[in-house]
Formats: structure tokens, C-alpha cells, sequence
């Protein structure tokens, strides 16, 4: 027997568990965080404080304030760098994640920040396939759907899942 057939096991033994001890990238449960996403578009304080920053920062204005930075804890492990694309009348911000809601992995937040026009919305996009969503969410959905407050114009927010372009849950507060 060559030396070379007995390195090669040893070889591919020692690969096989340098690649098990190299770090993955961070899966963290988005719930608590994103808590109210899928029942009527709530938003935790932390997720509110957040996305202020964002706004801060991809839609600048003059008689706006930089919010202070937020601890976003645990989950800032699975938040990537956030990216604006100008759009127009509005702002687009992905944000790219790497974990889950509702056991259900995700892939990215893609924000809509109107510039003085009242856009405002956004959606979470899954890394999931439209049946795994549709179990885990439609119910949700529909009952979140009802749950979304009107102003006095019956003006509100609505909410649903996205099949088209994407496999999404979205929120649009647009007026």
C-alpha cells in the first residue's frame, strides 16, 4: 500500500473536521423581535427604535433627529448591513437576515421609506418555499388583516402575504 492511499483518509478526516469547527453563519429566532409582524403589523419598541435608525440614516431630512444606536441583543448576530437604493419618491432598504420567524427561515427585511409623501411600508422576505409560508402564516394573516386600526378616514394599515415577486409577509402603512 502507497503512502498516499493512507494520507488521503487521514487527509479527509482532518478536512472534514476543520470544516466542522468552523463557525456557521448566525441563526438566531427573529420572534421576539419582529413579535406582532403577523397579528395586525404591531412593532416591538426595539424593532420601532431600529427602524428609526434607518430612517435616520437612508432618509435624511433637516428637522430630523439621529436616534441614538439601539442594542438590539442577541438577534444583532443574524442582522446584516442595511442598503438603500433610491427609488424615487421613496427610499428602498434591504436588510439581509439569517435566522427565523416563526420557525420559518428567513432571508431579508426590504423597507419603503417614503421621502415626505407618506410611504411607509415593509415586508419580510422568507427563505422558505409559498407552501411552508401559507402553513405557517395565512391564518395569521387573515386574522391580522381584521386587527389593523383605522384612523378616522378608515384610513389604516393592511397587511398579507406576497406569492408574486417574492415569498413574503408584508405591512403597508402608506396613506
Amino acid at each position: 500500500m502507497s503512502r498516499r492511499f493512507v494520507r488521503s483518509p487521514v487527509l479527509f478526516a482532518f478536512a472534514l473536521l476543520a470544516g466542522a469547527t468552523t463557525p456557521a453563519a448566525a441563526q438566531v429566532a427573529f420572534d421576539g423581535f419582529l413579535a406582532g409582524l403577523d397579528a395586525g403589523c404591531t412593532r416591538t419598541p426595539v424593532f420601532q427604535a431600529w427602524q428609526d435608525g434607518l430612517v435616520a440614516r437612508h432618509v435624511p431630512a433637516n428637522d430630523r433627529e439621529t436616534p441614538p444606536p439601539v442594542d438590539l441583543g442577541a438577534v444583532a448576530a443574524g442582522i446584516g448591513e442595511a442598503r438603500g437604493v433610491d427609488k424615487g419618491e421613496y427610499v428602498e432598504v434591504t436588510v439581509p437576515l439569517a435566522g427565523t420567524f416563526g420557525g420559518v427561515p428567513v432571508r431579508r427585511l426590504v423597507f419603503s421609506f417614503g421621502k415626505e409623501n407618506g410611504i411607509y411600508g415593509y415586508a419580510l422576505e422568507f427563505a422558505a418555499t409559498r407552501p411552508v409560508v401559507e402553513k405557517a402564516f395565512r391564518a395569521k394573516v387573515r386574522r391580522s388583516a381584521a386587527a389593523i386600526p383605522k384612523d378616522e378616514e378608515g384610513m389604516g394599515g393592511s397587511t398579507g402575504l406576497d406569492f408574486d415577486r417574492r415569498v413574503a409577509l408584508w405591512c403597508d402603512f402608506s396613506n
